[in-house]
């Protein structure tokens, strides 16, 4: 057999004879492609004869599963029934691009799923039409394809067809990331997006909700921030490489307003500035994007839960004793420094929950 090989730009189409290679991956064939990472193989991973010619011509371990690639994010949810939280943050900052993101399917199996940053293979796995797998184009245990040339030295008369897109921009291997149903992302394989990237991507995001976000959520982000980055060693402005964000909004608020001037002063008695603070509504983007939302009386939480009820299980009182943290606006500095003190016991008392 000979194997074909279509010479194309990888960025501008339109390309002649692409359609042809996608209809060779869905009758079974063999076609390697180029990404922006390295040169892969697809297969029809429906095709169980087909799955088992790559597995062999590779010489690839039984074991080690195929990546599926997609042709857009938007095409995981034709395989992954609730997109963790996690995934979502993933892939809206990397995909299209060099990330593999392993999540369970819709029938709970662990399988990796990558977006190639490549309008020409993009194109090829839609034109395909079929649940594509890859796998880097070279025999295992030996260095990746980066060119075209390098996966005819390999696998001529082995492949049914290359994709020749020209020498592959990093020329090095996707980073793998597992998102576990419970716990902390894994980091499988540092590749081209670097581990603080990942770590800052995926960081949990804590949200402290009050009214007008000028004194009781901003104090309690700072009190949270302030004692997450001792507790992990790291400087404020670090804290996402580690897993975390804290942020504050207010349920009726205006834009841009500072924090009160007794919210300030109680601050810093208590060791963190509030001056930076500028004030921000809650919108429904910003609840959908936080992993817990902690509001300051059950007001706030009923006026949340009324258009955005499927929010119920991550939003909760601040305070677990009494559930109510009065608003001080209004009543002086004595009911800042009060408020202000409840504030820093309740988050203290939360700490073990993050």
């Amino acid at each position: 057999m000979r194997t074909e090989v279509l010479r194309v730009d990888p960025t501008t189409g339109p390309w002649d004879g692409l359609a042809a290679l996608g209809r060779i991956i869905a009758d079974g064939g063999l076609v390697a492609f180029p990404t922006e990472t390295v040169y892969g193989i697809a297969v029809n991973l429906r095709d169980e004869a087909a799955v088992r010619r790559l597995y062999q011509a590779k010489g690839r371990p039984d074991e080690k599963p195929l990546t599926v690639h997609l042709p857009s994010p938007e095409a995981l949810g034709r395989f992954v029934g609730q997109i963790p939280l996690a995934v979502r943050r993933l892939s809206d900052r990397f995909w299209p691009g060099p990330l593999t993101v392993v999540v369970s399917d819709r029938h709970g199996r662990p399988t990796g799923f990558r977006v190639p940053d490549l309008p020409v293979t993009q194109e090829l796995l839609r034109v395909a039409d079929c649940r594509v797998g890859a796998t880097s184009a070279n025999p295992s245990g030996t260095d990746p394809a980066r060119t075209a040339d390098e996966v005819l030295e390999q696998f001529d008369g082995i492949l049914d067809a290359i994709v020749d897109g020209g020498p592959c921009r990093h020329g090095a291997a996707s980073s793998v990331v597992r998102i576990p149903p419970e716990g902390d992302v894994e980091i499988l394989r540092v590749g081209v997006v670097p581990e603080r990237e990942i770590r800052e991507a995926t960081a949990r995001l804590l949200l402290f909700v009050c009214s007008a976000n000028r004194c009781r959520s901003p104090l309690a982000a700072a009190f949270a921030t302030r004692l997450l980055s001792r507790r992990f060693g790291v400087d404020p402005e670090d804290l996402a490489t580690v897993g975390y964000r804290v942020e504050s909004a207010g349920t009726g608020c205006m834009h841009g307003t500072p924090a009160t001037p007794e919210a300030e002063s109680a601050g810093r008695d208590r060791g963190v500035d509030l001056s930076p603070h500028r004030a921000r509504p809650l919108t429904l983007s910003l609840l959908e994007s936080a992993d817990e939302v902690y509001v300051m009386t059950q007001a706030q939480r009923d006026s949340i839960l009324e258009f955005a009820p499927d929010a119920a299980p991550r939003v909760k009182p601040l305070s677990r004793r009494s559930h109510e943290i009065p608003d001080p606006y209004g009543c002086g500095p004595a009911a800042y420094a009060e408020a202000a003190g409840s504030i820093l016991s309740a988050v203290q008392a939360r700490l073990d929950d993050w």
